[in-house]
């Protein structure tokens, strides 16, 4: 999965915001660069700005590299396994003790 050229995509939103973005985000961007740069400073010249989320990008490489799809359960969990609660879950509502 992981053989072949190496580079190195970056989100430039925050760790969470550049995953719950959907494609169509008018404010995402990311950039695509070679991971072989010396520097960060050289590599952020070199990368290719695009805009959209890096899900866009992501999900082609994947396809290119993963199996067939797989259906999805009719049903959650297993005999041994239950689910728990609807998603997302209930401890997204928690709030953590900082």
């Amino acid at each position: 999965m992981l053989s072949g050229k190496t580079r190195f995509v970056l989100s430039t939103s925050g760790h969470i915001a550049a995953v719950i973005h959907p494609p169509g985000n008018p404010k995402s961007t990311y950039r695509i660069g070679d991971e072989s740069c010396p520097t960060p400073e050289e590599w952020l010249r070199s990368a290719q700005r695009h805009k959209g989320t890096w899900w866009q990008d992501w999900a082609p490489w994947l396809a290119e590299r993963a199996g067939e799809k797989a259906k999805a359960p009719v049903r959650l969990g297993n005999s041994r396994y239950t689910p728990l609660d609807p998603a997302p879950g209930t401890f997204v509502f928690k709030q953590s003790r900082g």
